[in-house]
């Protein structure tokens, strides 16, 4: 949670970001899929990192929430 932006990985739908001003109502602001699983997520600044099970970790620039972009992936050695 970074103010009222909520920053959610869903396994298929990659990085979900929601506006949760009213928590009762939370809205998705913006979305951006990762080449496979996405697990985890940490912001930190203008960036989000998505720990991915099948690639590694990619890497969102979310300095406009509502339209985040795909800045990167670090393949990471292990395959399941």
């Amino acid at each position: 949670l970074v103010g009222d932006l909520a920053y959610v990985t869903d396994h298929t739908q990659g990085l979900l970001i929601l506006d949760v001003t009213d928590p009762a109502v939370p809205t998705v602001l913006g979305q951006v899929g990762t080449p496979g699983s996405a697990l985890q997520v940490h912001v930190s600044g203008d960036y989000a990192y998505i720990a991915d099970y099948d690639q590694g970790m990619t890497i969102v620039d979310v300095s406009d929430p509502a339209a985040p972009v795909s800045a990167g992936v670090f393949a990471t050695p292990f395959k399941a």
